[in-house]
């Protein structure tokens, strides 16, 4: 068994030996091993210890920012709150004031609620980075690199793909990113806020 694994860390680069030893996942045999493998690539103890710091570092900092993306739930919560709960809201008031109207101006008024309808579920995502669903459910969409709201632009890419490759996209926020095709294309992601 020690010599399976010795001969394992052999194989392996100095980067990844320190990023193996930073897990907590590793026995006393391994750990001795893999001590035994750096001290023979004389790597001195003072940068066993930085570089075990620095990926024990790195690994808590990926495990904060997947606790912080958006939960699959919450986000088609939000989903359901823009598309029915604002287009229950539009059209009720447009049906009220249309019983109000001459039937032509109620005609602009209905042409104006579906023009209004339509840019809403498209830019919503830029409107601070929160359409009415997500405020509702806690969440948001934030630019991936910069961590700050998303755009009215990246909003218009994200639900454009998302509504013409309709469940296909949704699928792929199911991945580890949780990032619809949407998503990778605006590169936003949508997290807890």
């Amino acid at each position: 068994m020690e010599a399976r694994i010795r001969e394992n860390y052999q194989y392996k680069d100095s980067e990844e030996l320190l990023a193996l030893r930073a897990s907590n996942d590793l026995t006393d045999v391994a750990r001795r091993i893999l001590d035994e493998e750096l001290a023979a690539r004389q790597i001195a103890p003072g940068e066993i210890a930085a570089g075990t710091q620095l990926y024990a570092d790195l690994a808590s900092v990926q495990q904060e920012g997947q606790a912080a993306l958006a939960s699959i739930p919450a986000r088609f919560m939000a989903k359901l709150i823009d598309v029915w709960g604002v287009a229950l809201i539009g059209f009720g008031i447009n049906f009220l004031l249309a019983l109000m109207l001459p039937l032509a101006a109620a005609d602009v008024l209905f042409t104006a609620t579906v023009v209004l309808f339509v840019a809403y579920l498209f830019a919503k995502d830029g409107i601070a980075g929160r359409s009415l669903g997500k405020r509702a459910m806690g969440i948001m969409v934030v630019d991936a690199d910069t961590g700050k709201p998303c755009s009215v632009p990246k909003s218009i890419l994200r639900n454009v793909l998302g509504f013409f490759l309709g469940f296909i996209d949704a699928l792929f926020a199911l991945g580890a990113k949780r990032q619809r095709l949407g998503d990778m294309a605006a590169n936003t992601r949508v997290i807890n806020k």
